[in-house]
């Protein structure tokens, strides 16, 4: 999916992601956003950007909406100042790419007529997914917690079919714990949930 929704004159370089590419096939979601370039008179200019949210099937009713509920959180906060392009001091280019608090920043250069994209610094990745995860699991007890009198018609067939495994009376994502246990200490105890939203 990734592949499909980034524009064909992109070529990515990248070798520091955090993903690398066999966690991204095993995945069971993915939030992407790619830029849209063009070169206007020898210059790389921003246009727009392609965005897509993927799910993989399961036969899992929670697994499927709770990642659904994660990826479109990613797709949420990263809705405002995703992209942007600047200049380095030698007047190359550099994309730099929000989501949430995590930034990504990469060399952005044409060779062989395709613009390419080489990440070389990403910030705040791992702490981004806790806090995602943090939500990913308030908003799902919020969904969990709803009475059927609450579900518009057209859900209640998928609201009947969330059951938590045995011996579970909330949901807690299986993904990211460390992570989600360190936003949950800073957005709580810490007392940095204003600073942090």
């Amino acid at each position: 999916m990734i592949i499909k929704y980034t524009p064909s004159n992109i070529e990515d370089k990248s070798e520091i992601s955090a993903v690398n590419d066999g966690e991204l096939k095993r995945a069971a979601g993915v939030h992407s956003l790619s830029p849209i370039f063009e070169v206007e008179n020898g210059q790389i200019c921003l246009k727009g950007k392609k965005e897509v949210v993927a799910l993989r099937r399961s036969t899992d009713n929670i697994d499927m909406l709770s990642t659904f509920v994660h990826e479109m959180s990613h797709a949420f906060k990263s809705n405002r100042n995703n992209l942007k392009l600047i200049q380095n001091e030698n007047g190359g280019n550099i994309l730099e790419t929000r989501s949430g608090i995590s930034v990504t920043y990469s060399n952005v250069y044409i060779e062989n007529g395709k613009i390419v994209l080489d990440d070389f610094q990403e910030d705040n990745l791992g702490l981004e997914e806790g806090i995602n995860t943090y939500d990913e699991n308030n908003i799902m007890n919020r969904i969990l917690s709803l009475q059927i009198s609450e579900i518009p018609e057209t859900c209640k067939g998928l609201k009947e079919k969330l059951i938590l495994p045995e011996g579970k009376n909330s949901y807690s994502s299986p993904g990211y714990c460390q992570e989600t246990l360190c936003a949950d200490k800073l957005l709580n105890k810490c007392k940095l949930r204003d600073t942090i939203r």
